[in-house]
């Protein structure tokens, strides 16, 4: 029977070795409820009516109202192929017949993506509160941001990547450390350099705090001169969507936050002023 048990794969960055314990909770909720392609599928048809200006009754479609709809619909495709834009047509079509009754069709649907994201959301508040147990009880390893152990499951608690794997693999899920294209193509070319012009080359793992910041810096001027973003707090959010993406950490293990970030970035780049108020 075990081997009939599907396994989830969630991937993370190669090197990775702390993870957010947030994050668990809608690892496991997005691998369980995958979103779906597709458009809304019309799923009921009822005869809606206007009893008062603002009120409105549905009832269930006679057999005689699926003739006279079939009547002013004989030219289009049937109507259980409607999907919410093409129903305009409908609409339109039942309003323009002469012979049309003072009640109206209303479509519902069924969304596939709507259900999936419900069922996202009510999985993640569920495993957000399995989580909180498993830390509380010890199952679950975690720390505080201060490297301290963490008694509850909270923003800033991180989870060891082998911990996680112990947690998860149960439940059916296993963890599995990839390089993204975007961390190869880092790694590969356009290095920063340092003062000197040495090559600083980030790796997908914890890297010294000398190269994090060289690379900040470059890339910052990179983003001032490109005009993709002209102040610190901006330039910094999109450094730090880039690190997270390459799988590029700090020297801790832990990815940078945009406030770290912009404390890295060269002062005056953006035209403000250096400590000693004078024009940087």
């Amino acid at each position: 029977m075990n081997s009939l048990i599907r396994t989830h794969v969630i991937d993370i960055p190669a090197g990775t070795r702390f993870v957010q314990a947030i994050e668990i909770p809608g690892w496991i909720a997005d691998s369980l409820h995958p979103v779906p392609d597709g458009l809304p599928v019309l799923c009921d048809l009822v005869k809606r009516t206007q009893v008062e200006p603002a009120n409105f009754r549905n009832d269930e479609l006679t057999p005689e109202d699926w003739g006279l709809l079939d009547e002013i619909w004989r030219d289009l495709p049937h109507i259980r192929w409607a999907t919410p834009d093409t129903f305009e047509k409908y609409l339109a079509a039942f309003y323009a017949a002469p012979n049309r009754p003072d009640w109206r069709p209303y479509a519902q649907y069924k969304d596939p993506k709507q259900d999936a994201n419900d069922e996202r959301a009510n999985a993640r508040n569920q495993q957000f509160w399995n989580i909180d147990a498993a830390i509380k009880s010890g199952e679950l390893k975690a720390l505080t941001a201060q490297r301290t152990p963490a008694s509850a499951l909270s923003h800033d608690c991180i989870v060891s990547v082998d911990n996680a794997r112990r947690y998860l693999e149960p439940l059916g899920f296993e963890l599995r450390e990839v390089v993204s294209q975007v961390a190869m193509e880092t790694t590969a070319i356009d290095a920063p350099t340092d003062e000197a012009g040495t090559p600083v080359r980030l790796t997908i793992s914890p890297n010294p705090k000398a190269s994090i910041d060289a690379h900040i810096a470059r890339r910052a001027r990179e983003i001032f001169d490109a005009g993709e973003a002209s102040g610190k707090g901006s330039i910094a959010r999109i450094i730090e969507a880039e690190l997270r993406t390459a799988g590029h950490r700090g020297e801790r293990g832990d990815y940078l936050s945009a406030a770290t970030i912009e404390k890295a970035i060269p002062t005056g780049l953006t035209g403000g002023r250096a400590g000693n108020g004078r024009k940087a």
